[in-house]
């Protein structure tokens, strides 16, 4: 755990700096963190991680989520797509959470 979370705040703070280093090109830098997502990836993960059966590992994954459900694929896609927007346009240097209230503990 301890490289995946040094890797992550890395992640973060290059998408800091790089907002700030680009902003004056009006180029916008944000990072998308998305949390338990139900996705062909999670079903190979599960199917080959010894988690027991697909059901068990959804369920194990929800009770930890606030909003109660995984996240589709869709829903990161969406975020995406709103910070590639015009609506997002004075959206610069964050790290968006898309995991159901997770970050918010």
């Amino acid at each position: 755990m301890a490289a995946y979370t040094a890797a992550k705040h890395g992640v973060h703070g290059m998408t800091r700096s790089v907002a700030l280093e680009l902003a004056a090109d009006n180029i916008r830098v944000n990072c998308v963190c998305p949390g338990g997502t139900d996705s062909p990836l999670f079903h190979a993960m599960v199917d080959g991680g010894g988690f027991g059966s697909l059901d068990s590992a959804i369920a194990g994954v929800k009770q930890n989520i606030p909003l109660g459900r995984m996240a589709e694929p869709e829903d990161t896609a969406n975020a995406f797509l709103f910070l590639a927007s015009d609506e997002a346009s004075m959206v610069t240097g964050i790290a968006l959470p898309v995991d159901g209230g997770i970050s918010a503990r």
